[in-house]
């Protein structure tokens, strides 16, 4: 009987260390999802911000256009007009210069492009090996409560072996107490 109260105890001290597991492992996993909605909100920024710069280039670009075509007016009409030549000029060289200041500001977006998107690459990177983190966690989460269950099983056929024991004994008592009188 004493054998039994300390298999007892330990199955109850078994399934509080279990219960502290699996409280911790809810943490973790509380906090990867927590880390994972910070990553996903992070990738929205970038593509948000990706997207702006797609757009950015994409007015520069017509801008560019714009100017490239005005340029060229520019010199037909300098070759039409030679009176006009000396505007004209002034007028080319700052179209050049701000054709050069745009395509260094387009340069400039491409990169800055390229780095948002290896920025999103690493971080999509990070985010399938979140996932997959949370997929090992929710797996041990699922061996835990296995093990729970099946301690409980275990508890339970052991209440009741120490019942049928009990009842054994109480009746093996009555048995001895009704031999004796």
């Amino acid at each position: 009987m004493l054998r039994e109260k300390e298999e007892v105890e330990k199955l109850k001290q078994d399934n509080e260390k279990l219960r502290d597991d699996k409280q911790r492992e809810e943490r973790k996993n509380n906090y990867a999802l927590e880390e994972k909605k910070n990553l996903q909100a992070n990738v929205q920024e970038k593509d948000l911000a990706i997207e702006t710069l797609r757009n950015q280039t994409d007015t520069l670009t017509k801008e560019v256009n714009t100017l490239r075509e005005q340029l060229e007016k520019s010199e037909i009409n300098f070759q039409n007009k030679n009176k006009e030549w000396q505007q004209a000029d002034f007028e080319k060289k700052t179209y050049e210069y701000n054709l050069k200041q745009y395509q260094e500001k387009y340069k400039k977006l491409g990169d800055d492009s390229d780095k948002l998107n290896e920025t999103l690459r690493e971080l999509t990177n990070e985010n399938k090996m979140l996932e997959k983190r949370n997929k090992e966690v929710s797996l041990i989460n699922t061996q835990l409560t296995n093990e729970k269950d099946r301690l409980a099983r275990e508890k339970m056929e052991a209440v009741n072996e120490k019942n049928l024991t009990k009842s054994g004994v109480s009746a093996l008592t009555r048995e001895i107490e009704y031999l004796r009188t």
